[in-house]
């Protein structure tokens, strides 16, 4: 079984709240997901909650596991927000090192902060994904990704290269069907691994979290 955690950083009254944890229940309920995948998800409103689901989640963390995080971007690309309050990058790292490399990690946002998000990269985990800022995503392509992440995750070839042309195909898909035009050259989605990221596209994007508060994580 592959286990699913979602840990939802939207406010309450923010349209991205309800965006993903309804259709993820609905993706399970497919004939034949159920035996495949488990789904726990949480909701949190502060920086320190959100540590506190990621350390109980990294205590029962399964060898095929999912992290997904939903939140907003902080305009810095430098972190995100957990409701209103900023969190950098590099403090989530910290604690995402400890995933496995069996594990991988979605952040589900369409304002993501590439590429201050590389920070949250360790040389452990398996694949992290992420939407491209700057681009303005519709949530149903959104979540349509998340589940081919899901469905690609599931057949165990995690190769840089089939991760690479899900990515391919995904941007291909956002192009002509969702007719989402990424700016400056950023993509819809990319993948970032330990020792690099695809596309290699350059970005004129610098992160700066010099107004986002270090944490002690």
């Amino acid at each position: 079984m592959i286990q699913i955690v979602y840990i939802n950083c939207f406010c309450p009254d923010e349209r991205g709240f309800l965006s993903l944890e309804e259709p993820l229940h609905g993706f399970l309920t497919v004939q034949g997901r159920s035996t495949k995948f488990t789904l726990s998800s949480f909701h949190t409103s502060s920086p320190d909650e959100l540590k506190g689901h990621i350390e109980s989640y990294l205590v029962s963390i399964q060898e095929k596991s999912v992290l997904i995080v939903g939140a907003h971007g902080h305009p810095s690309l430098g972190g995100f927000c957990v409701c209103n309050e900023p969190v950098l990058w590099h403090d989530l790292a910290s604690l995402l090192s400890r995933m496995p490399k069996s594990s991988i990690f979605i952040s589900y946002s369409c304002n993501g902060g590439f590429p201050g998000i590389a920070h949250a990269q360790s040389c452990t985990r398996g694949p992290t994904y992420i939407f491209g800022p700057r681009v303005i995503i519709p949530a149903e392509l959104m979540q349509d990704a998340t589940f081919k992440i899901l469905e690609w995750y599931s057949t165990g070839n995690l190769s840089v290269k089939s991760a690479s042309d899900l990515i391919d195909c995904l941007n291909q898909q956002a192009a002509t069907a969702w007719r989402v035009i990424p700016k400056e050259r950023h993509p819809v989605l990319r993948v970032i691994w330990s020792k690099g990221r695809y596309p290699k596209i350059p970005s004129p994007d610098r992160p700066d979290g010099s107004d986002i508060p270090q944490r002690d994580w």
